[in-house]
């Protein structure tokens, strides 16, 4: 956790993303730090599609496991955030290979707003570095062992 907070894109040292990760009424999951992201807005971008999202069933916002399909429109993230378009797709596509995020529909305009779905963190159980992949269970006997 401290190495993340220590980058110069951080909320705790940028006044863009400090305004843009309050906004989102989003906790950070102490899991998420486990996380080695490359891309500096991966977590923000990730927190918030969070706050998007909404699972399948009734649930309480925190219950979801997989949402429902959420439309993500990179200027618009990128304005609300102060950052550059670029660096909100290279988060969108560090998203997808870390496995917490799906295309939900591949578009075939690159400026087509993008459907995805999300996993909820809290089925997070590890990561790999090795494979730059999350290790995720839907199975709670699982997580309570951990």
């Amino acid at each position: 956790m401290r190495k993340f907070l220590k980058r110069t894109f951080s909320h705790k040292n940028s006044e863009n993303i400090r305004v843009f990760y309050e906004s989102l009424k989003t906790a950070i999951d102490p899991k998420l730090y486990e996380i080695k992201f490359h891309s500096s807005f991966g977590l923000y971008l990730y927190l918030y599609l969070k706050s998007k999202a909404v699972g399948y069933m009734d649930q309480s916002p925190e219950d979801f496991t997989i949402s429902k399909p959420i439309q993500i429109n990179f200027t618009k993230v990128a304005q609300e955030a102060g950052i550059a378009r670029n660096t909100v797709k290279a988060a969108f596509k560090e998203l997808l290979r870390l496995n917490i995020v799906f295309e939900s529909v591949i578009p075939i305009f690159n400026n087509k707003v993008k459907e995805c779905s999300i996993l909820n963190s809290k089925y997070f159980i590890g990561y790999d570095e090795n494979e730059h992949k999350v290790i995720y269970s839907m199975n709670s006997q699982e997580r309570e062992n951990l």
